[in-house]
């Protein structure tokens, strides 16, 4: 399948960032989950604010507005903010990766979108799941540890 995340943040990562300097947990959160898709034979692009298109940790990294951005995807992933779900026309599937309070879902500005898009919520624990209010469909995708943190002898050298 392929996959597309969108993160429209202020920050400039991609999946060889970790090595180089200290990351936010849902920046390493969209590294480690857009790895383990590639490693299990999915195509895999991250739309952000990187300088330039390139692969890092099996992914292609692009910035907004490249040409080597994909067009369609079977599966669209947005970070946090419902209008990113409209960043790509031709998605099958679309997800809004929500990784705080899911309090904004629920307001009015965003009902049209809901409809709209056909979208679902992932969230990344339970407390989300009872916070949440609203009726669009949702499930749960907890982060992982990568083994490195867990397992010192998998450390590469």
């Amino acid at each position: 399948m392929r996959y597309v995340f969108i993160d429209d943040s202020a920050l400039s990562y991609d999946g060889y960032t970790p090595l180089r300097r200290p990351l936010g947990g849902v920046e390493k959160a969209v590294i480690g989950l857009a790895s383990a898709l590639q490693e299990r034979g999915h195509d895999v692009k991250v739309i952000n604010r990187v300088a330039y298109s390139h692969m890092a940790e099996g992914a292609y990294w692009t910035p907004f507005g490249d040409a080597m951005a994909p067009k369609s995807t079977d599966v669209l992933i947005a970070l946090r903010k419902p209008l990113l779900l409209g960043s790509m026309r031709a998605a099958t599937h679309r997800l809004l990766w929500v990784v705080g309070a899911p309090h904004y879902l629920t307001s009015a500005a965003n009902d049209a979108l809901w409809g709209s898009f056909a979208a679902s919520l992932l969230f990344i624990g339970q407390n989300q799941v009872r916070a949440y209010s609203g009726k669009v469909r949702k499930c749960v995708v907890a982060p992982g540890v990568r083994s490195i943190y867990y397992d010192p002898m998998s450390a590469p050298d």
